[in-house]
């Protein structure tokens, strides 16, 4: 997974955002949501590669939901940061882990498909520091409430026998 991060400007009357985009050649453009989190907004685009090239247009629209317009900044351009979000391998039991959904409101389940497995959860902000940390086991809704602050995070997980890091989007 990829987050397309941009920078936009707080005191805008644009309440919801669109990220259209098609992959390579496809025919259709496909739509995801882009979180408002200002001043970093972010939208995320599943399953693409590293050779993948991404046409797209952002569409805003007013709270009304009367106004849509297609978005640009003063020069006609925006600027993307594209980072990986997560990766679909948890050491060699792959599809015995799952962390949803990402990203998130503040509320993550982390699932297991192995009974009784015992996972350390941490969680820290960009800077490194952490600000959450749990054991769960089988599968669990953290809840993180009003405690942390919207923004990146990376989460590790820990088992018996391997170690996950994702980045998780808190929106």
């Amino acid at each position: 997974d990829f987050a397309i991060t941009c920078l936009a400007n707080c005191d805008s009357l644009v309440e919801e955002m669109w990220l259209y985009y098609k992959i390579n050649d496809a025919a259709e453009f496909q739509t995801t949501p882009i979180y408002l989190v200002c001043p970093t907004h972010y939208g995320v685009i599943e399953g693409l590669m590293p050779t993948d090239t991404v046409h797209y247009f952002i569409e805003g629209r007013s709270g009304s939901n009367t106004v849509t317009y297609p978005l640009s900044s003063p020069e006609g351009y925006f600027t993307f940061w594209f980072d990986i979000v997560g990766k679909n391998e948890f050491g060699s039991n792959a599809s015995d882990y799952s962390v949803y959904p990402n990203p998130s409101t503040g509320k993550i389940t982390i699932e297991t498909k192995t009974i009784d497995e015992i996972l350390t959860i941490q969680l820290r902000n960009i800077q490194g520091e952490l600000v959450y940390y749990n054991s769960v086991n089988t599968r669990q809704t953290i809840d993180l409430g009003n405690d942390i602050k919207h923004g990146i995070y990376i989460m590790q997980i820990e088992s018996e026998s391997a170690i996950q890091t994702i980045k998780v989007i808190i929106y």
